[in-house]
């Protein structure tokens, strides 16, 4: 089964992805993409190597603009590779980012 990077209505496959981002590094007709944050729905793991090669986009001269209405700690890591993060100027946009934590339990005299 191939796994879609987008929804049902644009249907590109995760690979096929890749390998766009690969040739139109070199693409001198292409300046720049624009990630639809709202369609994407990524594991952490295929958004690290996607950023990855967001990343060799911008060494190349390309901008890279990420669009969304609805942005959470999701997609955030996804955009925030990009050159500028653009949001709707509308009451019903949302920027929902929540911290990550760590605690670990000491005992001083529990352990000697």
């Amino acid at each position: 089964m191939e796994h879609h990077f987008f929804n049902d209505k644009y249907s590109i496959s995760y690979s096929d992805l890749l390998n766009s981002l690969d040739r139109i590094k070199d693409d001198r007709k292409v300046k720049g993409i624009i990630i639809d944050l709202d369609q994407t729905n990524l594991s952490s793991s295929k958004i690290e190597e996607i950023s990855k090669k967001m990343e060799e986009l911008k060494k190349s001269g390309k901008k890279i603009y990420a669009y969304g209405a609805y942005i959470e700690n999701s997609n955030y890591s996804l955009a925030s590779v990009a050159n500028e993060i653009i949001m709707t100027p509308s009451a019903s946009a949302s920027l929902s980012l929540i911290g990550y934590q760590y605690s670990d339990l000491y005992l001083k005299k529990f352990i000697r």
